[in-house]
């Protein structure tokens, strides 16, 4: 079983983890890959998460999300009355996949996100391990965008409901 050492990710020590985040957004088509800037203004809302993962001090993955700007809770058709984080990505290593990581990265966001008051989670999902991993806690599927982004994939727009998840 492989253990994870968990660090928050915020402006202070973006540089020293900037890296490995850009390089994990290789993993994605090119027109949705978020750039050192984009993380550099999510990470300036203090109610943003961004974790990176690490084991035995080598990288395996990171998640990150920010709170949904006003306008997008009419794009996306969501209650106002709820505090909604938004999960830009998950991402594990291809050498450290299919060991349940990405599912212990999953927990400590949402474990996150709870004590900073999120009772919702949406987010955009490849139809892939990260779907499946959201699909186990409960999501409801939205909307399925074709070709989203113009990335050639599609992509499952999900909610989870925080409130009664408890690890």
């Amino acid at each position: 079983m492989t253990k994870l050492e968990f660090k928050e990710l915020n402006l202070e020590n973006f540089d020293s983890y900037v890296d490995y985040i850009i390089h994990s957004e290789e993993l994605y088509p090119t027109q949705i890959r978020s750039s050192k800037e984009d993380y550099k203004d999510m990470l300036k809302d203090e109610n943003s998460i961004a974790i990176v993962a690490f084991s035995d001090s080598e990288y395996v993955g990171n998640i990150v999300g920010s709170p949904l700007l006003d306008h997008e809770f009419d794009e996306y058709e969501l209650d106002k009355k709820k505090k909604i984080v938004y999960l830009y990505n998950i991402v594990v290593e291809n050498n450290y996949q299919g060991r349940g990581l990405g599912s212990k990265l999953l927990k400590e966001f949402i474990k996150v996100a709870k004590e900073r008051g999120f009772d919702t989670l949406v987010g955009h999902f490849r139809q892939n391990r990260s779907l499946a991993l959201i699909k186990k806690l409960g999501c409801i599927i939205k909307k399925v965008h074709n070709n989203w982004e113009d990335s050639g994939e599609d992509y499952c727009f999900c909610e989870l409901d925080l409130k009664n998840i408890n690890f």
